[in-house]
């Protein structure tokens, strides 16, 4: 119940407090229950406490509980008694904020309750629920409105803007040279602060994969946007990106799915390697890197790999499949691409003949709703947003309920460092 909105308050004879919202909702305070209404008033307003306070003083009845509690909370020291009342301002705040995720998302489920899944994700769904299904991300998820790369179109305009001799060869997808004493700093900046207020689209996308069932995720994309999202939500995950040293060996499962940025990350890596952004970062990655260890064993493990936003037609991401290790076996793994732009033939042939790998022609989000649909129903889907407003909601309580308690300065300022933590969550 929102407290902000209580429009009747009242108590009946048995000595219950009733209480009644704007749109109607009811709750019944008993009188016995002494822990629930200490929770309510450290949700209410000043008004509404001081609205109860004066129903319970006014009534025949002896409400001896309920008139300790309130006298508790009114005869502190001033100082003590206006930090808690801007704490349960923040309480109160968050309260709102967390009620609002729990209803958009109630929207957006009725919103997805027409798609339905065809028969050619049939595999994919079933390799899920046997979690023998890896992911693997490519840059092209990341567009703008036009549908144009946010990547490619950020390395044009640093090609664009350089003194130096900086050029940018679209078609392949490098930078030579790259003498230009600002190149890293730039593209740092670009990844930590620029790129994520754009990638709205590819957030989106990466979102809805987040939530199926992959135990691995391997990403080609300089940017950590998927495990960006895993942090705002609150999930637990293990987070690796190539950096010239050997990657940490890490337990893989369903409880703690790894993402694995496998060229590198921008804004992560503290060492002289970010990214493959030239062809001598190329030649250096490609002739020393090596899958091994958990990794290695879950992508050979593996029924069936997802490839989603790459471009084939560049030959340095065909040459990367070459680095993973998939090389058609005589078991027919399944190798599906997802990708809304044509193949070349010649493309389209390699991948098919080099790796078995089939061509799904088909917008990203089209697809996903697909395959999440059919996820909930098999139900292996977890909605972040229900999750995290559930656990933040359970914080939250035990927090007003520290709140209404304390009576010190040094455990109201805790608390007050705890909702902080919780306030920042929520504005994620």
């Amino acid at each position: 119940m929102d407290y902000n909105k209580i429009n009747k308050t009242d108590i009946d004879g048995d000595g219950n407090i009733m209480l009644q919202d704007v749109n109607g909702q009811n709750i019944t305070i008993n009188y016995n229950d002494t822990k629930e209404f200490s929770k309510l008033l450290s949700f209410a307003n000043e008004n509404l406490t001081n609205e109860i306070q004066e129903l319970i003083k006014n009534h025949d009845n002896d409400y001896k509980d309920f008139t300790q509690i309130l006298s508790t909370h009114f005869e502190l020291p001033p100082e003590i008694k206006e930090l808690k009342e801007q704490l349960k301002i923040v309480v109160r705040e968050n309260y709102i904020k967390i009620a609002s995720l729990t209803s958009s998302q109630k929207i957006n489920n009725e919103e997805d309750a027409d798609a339905r899944p065809s028969r050619k994700n049939r595999n994919l769904l079933r390799a899920l629920q046997e979690q023998k299904c890896v992911l693997f991300v490519g840059p092209e998820i990341s567009i703008n409105e036009k549908g144009e790369s946010l990547h490619e179109q950020f390395y044009k305009e640093l090609a664009a803007d350089t003194e130096n001799d900086l050029i940018y060869e679209e078609n392949e997808g490098f930078f030579q040279p790259h003498d230009d004493p600002w190149f890293n700093s730039d593209i740092q900046n670009f990844y930590e602060k620029e790129f994520p207020k754009k990638n709205k689209i590819g957030e989106e996308t990466l979102k809805i994969l987040a939530q199926l069932p992959f135990n691995l995720t391997v990403s080609m994309a300089p940017d950590d946007t998927l495990h960006n999202i895993f942090e705002k939500y609150d999930k637990a995950h293990e987070y690796l990106f190539y950096d010239k040293s050997k990657l940490a060996e890490v337990k893989i499962s369903e409880e703690k799915p790894v993402i694995l940025n496998m060229l590198g990350s921008p804004v992560f890596c503290k060492s002289d390697w970010q990214y493959i952004f030239t062809y001598n970062d190329f030649y250096d990655f490609i002739k020393s890197y090596e899958i091994t260890g958990n990794i290695k064993n879950e992508i050979q493990n593996a029924v069936h790999y997802l490839f989603i936003g790459f471009d084939f037609n560049k030959w340095h991401n065909r040459m990367l499949l070459y680095v993973l290790d998939i090389i058609e076996s005589k078991d027919k793994k399944i190798r599906q691409v997802v990708e809304p732009d044509k193949l070349s033939d010649f493309s389209k042939d390699f991948l098919e003949k080099q790796f078995n790998i089939s061509y799904v022609e088909e917008d990203y989000i089209n697809f996903l709703k697909e395959i999440s649909q059919s996820a909930k129903d098999a139900k292996i889907y977890t909605d972040f947003e229900t999750e995290f407003a559930q656990k933040q909601s359970l914080i939250l309580e035990k927090l007003a309920d520290k709140l209404f308690d304390a009576n010190k300065i040094t455990i109201l300022k805790e608390i007050e460092l705890e909702l902080e933590e919780l306030t920042e969550k929520l504005s994620k």
